[in-house]
Order: C-alpha cells, then structure tokens, then sequence
C-alpha cells in the first residue's frame, strides 16, 4: 500500500474500532457486531469466545440496568500484509448498576479498569471487521 493508502486504511480500522465502541455503550448490539467478523474470536482472561454468536451472548447477558461507557485512547495501526492490520489501544471502563431503569446522568466514579487491546482486523467488501481481539487487564481498582 502506498503512504496516503496506508493512511487512509489506518483511520478506517481506527473508525471501526470507535464505532464498535460507542454501539456496545449505547446497547445497539446488532450494529456493534457487525464490526466483527463471522468468525471472530475474543480471548478474555475469563476465557476465549469464538464466533459472532458467542460473542453476542456475552453482550446480551449485560445488566440491562448497567451504564458503561468506554475511553478509547493511544490508537496505533501496524498493516501485517495485505488487508490485515493490527490495532493496539487502550480503554478504560466506567461501569455503574442502578436501581431499575438508568436515568441519565448517574453518579460517576473513576475508571474501575484500563484494558490493552490488540485486534486484528481485516479488510472486507463490507469495511474492516474484527477477526481476532486480545485484552489484557493493565490496571484495576482493588487488585
């Protein structure tokens, strides 16, 4: 690929991994996981989930009373051959339970969690879609 080419790729799997973020935030989960790819596979250190199913699953068994939003920062783009890339970054986790149904805003703590992440992604006829997600936990309240 050349520069501008690179370049361009590099923004659309940082875009990818922005807007899988913000639907998974928002409980739109159909849109969030198409951004993965059928086959994906997600290693946790609670387990590995393979295949979009599997991967839906651990999203809808969320608290449906749970707020969660994450901040992504530090996105770096490495191309490991053609239409392959890998995209590090870090996210931290804001995570409250309420009583019954949340009303916006609720109360607010500090981050209970800054995961690192390495996705692997390819390139589709439909955009760059998650095949592989590696999470490590860097730091934790209480650990």
């Amino acid at each position: 690929m050349s520069g501008a080419t690179n370049e361009l790729a590099a923004v659309a799997c940082q875009q990818a991994i922005a807007r899988m973020t913000h639907c998974f935030d928002a409980g739109d989960f159909d849109a969030g996981l198409a951004l993965y790819h059928e086959d994906a596979v997600w290693h946790r250190p609670d387990g590995v989930l393979r295949g979009r199913d599997a991967i839906a699953g651990y999203y809808h068994g969320r608290p449906k009373n749970a707020v969660i939003c994450h901040v992504v920062t530090n996105l770096s783009v490495v191309f490991d051959g053609p239409g392959k890339a890998v995209c590090t970054y870090y996210s931290m986790g804001f995570r409250t339970v309420t009583e019954g149904a949340p009303v916006l805003p609720v109360a607010m703590g500090g981050p209970g969690v800054i995961w690192r992440y390495h996705d692997t992604l390819l390139s589709t006829r439909d955009g760059w879609r998650v095949t592989e997600r590696r999470a490590d936990r860097i730091l934790e309240v209480g650990a």
